[in-house]
């Protein structure tokens, strides 16, 4: 059976009790560790005193503040900006995006450049960018090269305008 309790901030053995009790909510309460009084109460009629304590308060400290909505951890495509430089170690900058190409648990991987493949960097040291969607091209060679750069970006690895082309030619069978 749940119980609520508040105690006087003066006197700690002055307390108020409220529980269920039947059909009714019954609060208790005592002075001195000694019992006082008891209130029998329908829910509404407790469910509106409970709300004017809640005003009551509001009033004395300008009100709770709401938790923030918790962050949606980073899937394997999305892409993340690095909110810090160098999170763990990894060789990127605050403000770079990165597409995410493996995910472990609190860990994103992102691709890295030189002798590494990729970086670990910790969820909290990114947050997901959301880059409006490219209206659609009807060149297909523009499409071609937009396909091309998007495949070389995943890799991770170095690359030039002229491996973009190069892709480019074979995705379009030349």
């Amino acid at each position: 059976m749940s119980e609520y309790e508040i105690r006087c901030t003066s006197g700690v053995a002055d307390v108020i009790t409220a529980r269920r009790e039947g059909d009714s909510v019954k609060i208790r309460g005592s002075h001195q560790g000694e019992y006082a009084i008891d209130a029998f109460t329908d829910p509404d009629t407790a469910r509106t005193f409970a709300r004017g304590i809640l005003v009551l308060a509001d009033e004395i400290d300008g009100g709770e503040v709401a938790e923030e909505a918790p962050k949606r951890t980073p899937q394997v495509g999305d892409r993340v900006r690095i909110l810090v430089d160098c999170p763990s170690g990894a060789d990127v900058r605050t403000g770079e995006i990165h597409t995410v190409c493996e995910v472990d648990g609190r860990i994103v991987r992102v691709p890295g450049g030189g002798f590494r493949s990729m970086w670990h960097v910790s969820v909290e040291d990114v947050e997901i960018v959301d880059e409006p969607t490219p209206e659609p091209t009807s060149d297909p060679r523009a499409e071609l090269i937009t396909r091309a750069d998007k495949v070389m970006e995943s890799t991770g690895l170095d690359y030039t305008a002229a491996d973009v082309i190069a892709l480019a030619r074979f995705l379009a069978g030349e």
